[in-house]
């Protein structure tokens, strides 16, 4: 045995001398070729990974990942679909209500769970104080539920367990205050198959890149609306200026009844709507020979030698020692000199003689200042004290042959952003006649307006002009219009709670609207208060969570 294996072993030896050189070439061949294949192998195993990552997070952004192939039956494999995170979502308008709702896929013989959202429409605040009944109409079949109060604040959440499959409805029947609303859902189908119904919501839900996520909750916490945008009529505009000037028969001039110097009450101010005897500035003349304080001196000093006078020849009087005629007469003489000096007095304190209103109206033009010195029947102040007051245009004479068109005017002041309409104030255009104003560059449209406090006279204005109507057209309020650099957008909802951002081209405005010439259409929903609000939902990393 120990012969056979020395044998073996120089045989082995002998081969390996022989087959040495020709092993090593292979053996570094070999080498050569695994090390190349264990870095291809190691780039597609990180190919492998990546891709796998990406999908696992795409299918959990999407909330869409199916957990077994599309042709799976299995009761377990439809357990390992993410159930909770398919659903339909449903947006219906009534003319009272708008309802969103999220419902899981309905399948017969198995509960689903309806979570309806309703929103008033008149304030875009949550329903409050109502029951709500859900139906589920199917073919000639039905089920309902109602509930007495909402989760909360607007959202109702329903059970409902169809037992037939088939195309069928939901209706809801909201009871508030005794008066019932309805609102309708149609499309809605039962399967009988549960991963059909899966698939199709996932197919119907899919979400857009450019989405928007604005839940109700956060629309219930804005200053919220969306309108449906409709072709109406627009005025052509001509966008020009103006100015409130007043009445030519509705404006009076203050006087200084006095010599002296000037001090100014609080309430004397440019535009102040002041009340009938209110003092507007006090003058004080000071020892002049001819100022207000030396005439109350004056008959002060006469007052009382009258009065003297009168309370001697009383005691005497009662002692019968003067005459009745005589008694008469020092009586008469002290109450005449009494009266003037009251009348004298009236509205005077230490600061001089007080300047009184003498009519209701507002403050239109003051013309003196605080410490200056003004003469008796000096004009210190005008006032408007009509009840209209007057809008004056001027009209660029390019357009003299549209002055027949013009009927009406928005406006915005100098003082205040707020727009104004001759139509809404009960305005009315005055005639004017053309040919006077050849000689200008300007023809003068007025519009006679009711005085107001928010219409000061000599106060310059914004205006817009309006002309004939012009073809039916698409327009938006501003508070509509999100700006940046001279670009244009709004907000527009494609369902309850997803809204997308949409570039506007506009033409004319009238002051409160804008045409949109390009990128809305007639149907569409834009958020017209709130806009600035979805803006910055847009512009958040977090994605918003209901609180229910």
């Amino acid at each position: 045995m120990q012969s056979m294996c020395s044998s073996r072993n120089n045989y082995l030896t002998f081969v390996r001398f022989c087959c040495g050189f020709e092993r090593v070439s292979k053996e570094l061949m070999i080498k050569r070729y695994y090390i190349k294949t264990k870095e291809m192998k190691s780039i597609y195993f990180i190919l492998f990974i990546g891709v796998f990552v990406l999908s696992s997070c795409y299918n959990k952004r999407t909330g869409h990942g199916h957990g077994h192939p599309h042709g799976a039956s299995s009761s377990d494999q439809h357990d390992d679909h993410a159930h909770d995170e398919v659903k339909n979502s449903y947006t219906v308008f009534s003319d009272d209500f708008e309802m969103f709702g999220e419902a899981d896929p309905f399948v017969k013989g198995k509960n689903s769970e309806v979570l309806a959202h309703f929103t008033q429409l008149k304030d875009f605040k949550p329903l409050d104080g109502a029951s709500v009944t859900l139906k589920m109409v199917i073919g000639k079949t039905g089920i309902k539920q109602t509930l007495k109060r909402p989760l909360r604040k607007g959202i109702y959440k329903f059970k409902i367990h169809p037992e037939v499959e088939g195309a069928a409805y939901l209706l809801f029947e909201i009871n508030k205050g005794g008066k019932i609303y309805t609102v309708k859902v149609d499309g809605i189908k039962v399967y009988s198959d549960e991963h059909d119904a899966i698939h199709e919501a996932e197919m119907a839900n899919k979400e857009g890149a450019n989405d928007i996520a604005f839940l109700k909750e956060q629309v219930w916490n804005t200053d919220f609306k969306v309108e449906r945008i409709v072709k109406r009529d627009f005025n052509e505009i001509i966008n020009t200026a103006g100015e409130i000037v007043p009445s030519n028969t509705n404006e009076i001039e203050i006087v200084a009844q006095t010599s002296g110097v000037i001090s100014l009450n609080d309430n004397f101010v440019q535009g102040k709507r002041i009340n009938t005897g209110e003092i507007l500035v006090s003058v004080n003349g000071g020892m002049l020979e001819d100022s207000y304080n030396v005439k109350v001196l004056k008959l002060k000093a006469d007052l009382d030698k009258a009065k003297n006078n009168f309370d001697r020849v009383e005691e005497l009087n009662r002692d019968n020692i003067v005459s009745t005629k005589e008694y008469e007469a020092a009586k008469n003489d002290y109450e005449k000199i009494l009266a003037e000096y009251n009348n004298l007095t009236k509205n005077y304190s230490e600061k001089g003689k007080g300047i009184i209103s003498p009519a209701k109206g507002i403050i239109t033009e003051i013309l003196v200042k605080e410490g200056q010195y003004v003469e008796s029947g000096q004009i210190i102040a005008k006032m408007q004290i009509g009840k209209t007051v007057m809008l004056r245009v001027n009209l660029p004479k390019k357009y003299a042959n549209r002055l027949d068109e013009i009927q009406s005017a928005n406006f915005v002041t100098d003082y205040d952003k707020e727009i104004l309409s001759t139509e809404n104030l009960g305005g009315v255009k005055m005639n004017t006649g053309v040919a006077a104003f050849y000689d200008s560059p300007y023809i003068p449209i007025y519009f006679k307006l009711p005085a107001s406090k928010n219409l000061i006279t000599y106060s310059y204005c914004k205006v817009f002009l309006k002309a004939k109507k012009s073809d039916k057209v698409i327009f938006v309020p501003n508070s509509a219009l999100i700006e940046s650099e001279n670009v244009y957008w709004v907000y527009v909802q494609l369902a309850g709670e997803t809204y997308v951002k949409r570039e506007v081209e506009l033409g004319v405005t009238d002051g409160n609207f804008w045409t949109v010439t390009k990128g809305l259409s007639v149907g569409d929903l834009v958020v017209t208060r709130g806009a600035f609000s979805v803006k910055q939902a847009s512009m958040s990393d977090a994605v918003p969570a209901h609180t229910h």
